[in-house]
């Protein structure tokens, strides 16, 4: 795979239509590492290598339902490099979750361009697809990297780095 920069995604602006009442309990980036390890357990190592290749950026949510803490469901956007890439991941991705949860689990996955959305424990096929369409027009930006000068806590008087 190319090395490139990543990109920053963005979930749209108005929440998600999820049937019921939901908390968002958590949001964060996976990353491509994290990627390829979430899928080699069910796909072993060399198709969650080549799934992971090509991820430009991610986002995803967790959220858990009020009247029923057990439920959660996944909303996990995610940019790559080409539409190949994309399709490659999404297919992979479906694989896991069908080994993980059963095949009619009522998740969703949605390639659109070199984006996938992935929906996991919305509550059933109809609210899946229509979190779905709300997700999947995520926004992309360049990502922000700041890189800061390291300083070592313990400073070394010179002439004292002998090994």
């Amino acid at each position: 795979a190319d090395l490139d920069d990543p990109v920053a995604l963005e979930l749209p602006g108005s929440g998600p239509l999820l049937p019921g009442e939901w908390d968002l309990v958590k949001e964060n980036v996976l990353g491509e590492l994290q990627i390829e390890i979430l899928l080699r357990e069910k796909l072993g190592s060399r198709a969650s290598e080549a799934a992971a290749a090509g991820w430009d950026g991610d986002i995803y949510r967790v959220y858990r339902r009020k009247d029923h803490p057990e439920k959660t469901c996944l909303v996990w956007v995610s940019e790559w490099d080409t539409k190949d890439d994309a399709r490659e991941f999404a297919e992979a991705f479906e694989k896991h979750i069908g080994k993980l949860r059963g095949e009619k689990d009522g998740s969703f996955v949605l390639t659109k361009g070199k984006g996938v959305t992935a929906i996991v424990g919305a509550g059933g096929a109809d609210a899946a697809e229509g979190l779905a369409e709300w997700a999947c027009r995520f926004t992309s930006a360049p990502k922000r990297l700041d890189f800061r000068a390291y300083k070592p806590e313990v400073p070394f008087p010179e002439g004292s780095r002998e090994f």
